[in-house]
């Protein structure tokens, strides 16, 4: 009995042995694989240092856009992003002790780095590809700047090409423009949007110094130059630039029904609406486009 009980330990010290020293080769490979993070933060300039921050790296779960690969069920054409990614680490560039220098990542896996200032600038972020080992992500400064959309209504009679083709297709003017929040063109509308990032009307135009910097009232928010009424309308060449605006997601939706333009509707799908999926400074011109409505049709 004595024998049998001294044999059944030595091969559970045995197995255990063995398992320590594999678990050992294990973490000894794992740490010539992984690898640390550098993180660079520097200002709209990309060159001026931003160097107290907090840090957030989170395992980026997203379906990866591969160039010339068949789409499948493992990337975004045929199936949805995850929604939840897995926090890494987080930490502060000022505290050595949660210094991003002391990750250990997978090179196998991707990931997306978040960074907040603590003051000055605007939070940013960038998406780590796997194995890399450095990022450097630009901030934009206080306070950010605001957004703008350029508009052009014009008569698609030619909508092969999508696109205006000049002399034929002309611009229409008088086309009001309505521009509500689309969070809620996926449920619930926001509603429509009638003041600016100043919290005055859509339309507002402010006093400005020769370098295009804003001259400032006395409460510290932009002069205003002209109040404008809330509401836009397509210029005498189908034109018109809505400025001023909070960077955000929108829909834009002309009127059809406009009196002297009766014989014109929106080309695409049946649609009456243009969504626009991220509005930032300085963003191409959006075009709506519209042709004549076919004989016998009332309404667009």
């Amino acid at each position: 009995m004595g024998t049998h009980v001294e044999s059944n330990f030595r091969v559970t010290v045995q197995k255990m042995s063995r398992l320590i020293f594999a678990l050992f080769i294990f973490g000894v490979f794992q740490q010539h694989s992984a690898y640390a993070l550098t993180i660079n933060v520097v200002g709209p300039d990309g060159v001026t240092p931003v160097p107290d921050f907090r840090w957030l790296v989170e395992e980026n779960l997203t379906k990866a856009s591969v160039p010339n690969v068949p789409a499948d069920a493992s990337n975004l054409a045929l199936s949805f992003h995850t929604s939840y990614m897995p926090v890494v680490a987080a930490g502060d560039s000022m505290d050595p002790a949660r210094s991003a220098a002391d990750l250990v990542l997978d090179p196998a896996k991707r990931y997306y780095v978040s960074v907040l200032p603590r003051s000055g600038y605007q939070m940013g972020g960038a998406q780590i590809a796997a194995g890399q080992d450095a990022v450097t992500i630009v901030v934009n400064r206080d306070q950010v700047p605001t957004a703008q959309i350029s508009v052009f209504v014009f008569e698609d009679n030619q909508p092969i090409s999508g696109t205006p083709n000049l002399p034929q297709e002309q611009g229409l003017a008088g086309f009001s423009i309505t521009l509500k929040e689309a969070g809620g063109t996926f449920g619930q509308s926001g509603g429509q949007v009638i003041k600016d990032a100043f919290n005055n009307p859509i339309g507002t135009t402010y006093q400005q110094n020769a370098d295009g910097s804003f001259v400032y009232a006395a409460d510290g928010t932009p002069a205003v130059q002209t109040l404008g009424n809330g509401f836009v309308k397509s210029g005498p060449d189908g034109t018109v630039l809505i400025k001023y605006l909070v960077p955000a997601k929108y829909t834009l939706e002309p009127d059809f029904h406009h009196r002297g333009h009766q014989g014109h509707r929106r080309l695409g799908q049946g649609q009456r609406t243009g969504l626009l999926p991220g509005i930032r400074a300085c963003r191409p011109p959006y075009r709506l486009r519209l042709r004549p409505r076919p004989q016998g049709h009332d309404r667009a």
